[in-house]
């Protein structure tokens, strides 16, 4: 089993001005869609199906807040807004070695959320920092 578990993937990040920001917990999004549009031609029992332009949805990635790596990088992160953006998935293997190819995303910073704070929350719950990237239609 390698690369069948959501667990078995490095995510990585890299930000035009910033460079590498190492490894991130989740990433979601990247879906591949195509415009469709189906028609029955005039006496057709079976419809004709037109596909027309192609788009891929956002990726978000997110990771743990860790004041002693994120915060003395959080502001840059923030005003590379509109900047360009690189997130990488690689497959690992059981034994956390990289395995085939990495599926790249490459767009540019849309989103820079900081970490949700409540004073009064008893439950331990972990602060994130969450970059959403404006994804282009190709993997890189």
């Amino acid at each position: 089993m390698s690369g069948e578990l959501k667990n078995q993937w490095l995510v990585t990040v890299h930000i035009d001005g910033i460079g590498s920001l190492g490894a991130f917990d989740q990433s979601t999004g990247g879906v591949g869609e195509s415009a469709e549009k189906k028609y029955r031609e005039g006496g057709a029992v079976d419809q004709t199906i037109l596909i027309g332009s192609k788009s891929r949805s956002n990726v978000t990635v997110e990771r743990i807040f860790r004041s002693e790596r994120d915060g003395a990088i959080l502001k840059k992160i923030d005003n590379s807004r509109g900047k360009e953006m690189k997130v990488s998935k690689q497959p690992l293997d059981d034994d956390g070695n990289a395995i085939g190819e990495a599926i790249d995303y490459s767009g540019k910073v849309k989103t820079v959320t900081a970490p949700d704070t409540d004073s009064a929350d008893e439950s331990a719950t972990e602060t994130k920092l969450v970059i959403e990237q404006s994804t282009r239609n190709r993997l890189g």
